[in-house]
């Protein structure tokens, strides 16, 4: 009798179709971190967060940062405008 393989996914299933929203997920996660130094830091007037969670205020710093991670990933959070 043949094993059967379990580390194949059966035919027709797109594994593919969970990681935009697994993107969009660390996305609002990042945004929350950046949301927060922005609050406990009035004098900031943008942040810029790496995948791993760190905020800085020089975007080239971050991108730096990034460089040293698995996901380059560097999202800029701004200060609300006073009239929003």
């Amino acid at each position: 009798m043949a094993k059967k393989n379990t580390n194949t996914p059966p035919a027709g299933n797109d594994n593919q179709a969970g990681a935009g929203s697994e993107s969009k997920t660390v996305a609002t996660a990042l945004q929350k971190i950046g949301t927060a130094v922005l609050e406990r830091n009035p004098d900031f007037q943008a942040v810029h967060v790496t995948a791993d969670g760190n905020a800085f205020t020089a975007k080239s710093d971050a991108l730096n940062h990034a460089k040293t991670l698995k996901s380059t990933e560097v999202i800029t959070v701004e200060k609300p405008k006073a009239n929003e």
